[in-house]
């Protein structure tokens, strides 16, 4: 129990390393009205860029246009958010100071916003919307408050609607521990980490079933959704975090981009599924760099630019459309410098920084249906 709280404490920590915190989810398990499993075809529309800012201990929420320009303040006190599918509001995770954290929703067309989760004798964290937009549903974290303890309980995914109903437990049971919920692209299966039984559950929406799966670690969805890849650690062994290609259909792993004595994580798959950044730390270099891997040749190479001073880079997000790759930058010699936001266009432009004071980067994005 204590290992999972370690993990969790310190939001400000928290929002500093970069969360990977843009995941996609569904609907609860046996309560949401039914998801349609016909696909749909939809059309790519991007319609802002949206990090965070980190004036003083605590994140803001800020909207620029795609390019990084035009950046206007969304909210205060911001460790984590995501956006809806039509990409017209923001569920974001708030820390007001002495308070527990509550999940708000801002309306970007009316910059309105409304708390939807927000209790006393709970923390929560990490929303992430449904990817179906006809079912405006909200899944997050929720751990209880220990009155005369300074660890929380256990993590349990939770699901709300988008008007601050409750859905309830994604998985329910008293002895269920559950988080890091992860959607199919199209929405109906997800992937979530069972930490007591260290593997990753799928569960699929057709059949409400759920399936263990032999492995557990950070995770990313391929973009045709038949496989997943994970940042999975070898038990017992430091710096030895792998990158694993999980096959649904067959049950099959294999690693890529393997090296001895590295830690690789924070995969993201790219659009057109050919490629692979993840961020890789070893023995000789502690800290994050970014590289990128190709699955056709099963090599890789580093990203990051050099820098006279210790650097972290973490948190890699890819533009919708596959050409700019960007990531946050930490600098580790001066405590007072800002994150900052670098980007590149793999073989095509050199890394470049880019928008300065800014973390977790990630494309607003609006699927239309044709």
């Amino acid at each position: 129990m204590q290992q999972w709280n370690r993990r969790r404490v310190g939001l400000a920590v928290l929002v500093l390393v970069g969360i990977a915190l843009v995941v996609i989810v569904a609907e609860a398990v046996g309560r949401a009205p039914a998801i349609s499993t016909k696909p749909a075809q939809r059309t790519l529309v991007v319609r802002g860029f949206v990090f965070l800012r980190s004036a003083t201990q605590t994140a803001e929420l800020w909207l620029a246009d795609p390019d990084g320009q035009n950046a206007r303040k969304l909210a205060d006190e911001v460790t984590s958010y995501s956006a809806s599918p039509d990409g017209t509001q923001i569920a974001f995770m708030a820390q007001p100071q002495g308070q527990p954290s509550k999940i708000a929703l801002i309306d970007l067309n009316t910059n309105k916003v409304t708390p939807i989760v927000w209790e006393q004798d709970f923390m929560v964290f990490g929303p992430a919307w449904s990817p179906d937009p006809q079912h405006a549903v909200i899944a997050y974290e929720r751990r209880e408050i220990i009155p005369g303890e300074p660890d929380l309980g256990a993590p349990k995914l939770w699901l709300v609607q988008a008007d601050g109903t409750s859905a309830g437990p994604l998985v329910d049971g008293p002895d269920v521990v559950s988080w890091g919920a992860s959607w199919s692209p199209d929405g109906q299966q997800l992937v979530f980490s069972d930490p007591r039984n260290n593997t990753l559950v799928l569960y699929d929406v057709r059949s409400q079933q759920t399936r263990n799966l032999d492995i557990n670690g950070e995770v990313d969805w391929s973009p045709d959704g038949t496989q997943l890849v994970v940042s999975a650690g070898r038990p017992g062994r430091d710096y030895d975090n792998r990158l694993v290609i999980y096959d649904l259909a067959r049950a099959t792993q294999r690693e890529v981009f393997t090296v001895d004595g590295s830690n690789d994580y924070s995969p993201r798959w790219s659009p057109n599924g050919q490629q692979i950044a993840f961020v890789r730390r070893t023995r000789e270099n502690p800290y994050g760099t970014l590289w990128l891997g190709s699955l056709d040749t099963n090599t890789a190479v580093p990203v990051s630019v050099a820098s006279p001073t210790r650097v972290d880079d973490h948190d890699p997000a890819w533009s919708p459309d596959g050409k700019t790759l960007t990531w946050t930058r930490l600098v580790l010699d001066d405590s007072r410098q800002p994150a900052a936001l670098w980007r590149v266009q793999p073989g095509t432009s050199q890394p470049e920084l880019w928008l300065e004071n800014a973390l977790q980067g990630h494309w607003l994005v609006d699927f239309t249906r044709q």
